[in-house]
């Protein structure tokens, strides 16, 4: 068995607010999601003509422990730890209601094992929570 881990982002721009299928139709907008669209397409064809047998897994946004400030969520308590640390009175932030399907790392692993364990070769499973969450949601509803 074969698992492919794409990104959600081989569907490129969204066009209207609502859950992403796996049969809505690929248009990445980068050459990151252009090499994981072209990884799905080899994985899958690989699997059309050997029988080898190839799932995907499209991850959606996910943070953690660990992971790289160069992600929102991170970035966002790492500036918060220095206005502590240097006794900001004020964090600028931006926009707060940006919707994303932000999920905890530790979750997204369970999706992608349950797509590896219970999905059927030669297809394509979306890994994310399925709801939009805004980072003000994300950074002040969810327990720490």
């Amino acid at each position: 068995m074969v698992l492919v881990v794409s990104t959600g982002e081989v569907y490129g721009a969204a066009r209207e607010p609502r859950p992403r299928r796996e049969t809505d139709p690929v248009a990445p907008c980068s050459p990151y999601a252009a090499s994981k669209a072209g990884a799905e397409l080899a994985g899958l064809e690989a699997w059309h003509r050997t029988g080898l047998r190839v799932i995907v897994a499209r991850s959606f946004a996910h943070t953690g422990p660990g992971q790289d400030t160069r992600f929102v969520v991170p970035a966002f308590a790492e500036r918060l730890r220095f206005a502590k640390r240097v006794q900001a009175p004020v964090v600028k932030v931006g926009n707060l209601e940006a919707g994303a399907g932000v999920s905890p790392r530790a979750r997204r692993g369970g999706r992608v094992r349950a797509a590896l364990v219970k999905g059927q070769p030669g297809e394509t499973y979306n890994v994310a929570s399925g709801q939009a969450v805004s980072l003000e949601e994300y950074s002040f509803g969810w327990p720490t």
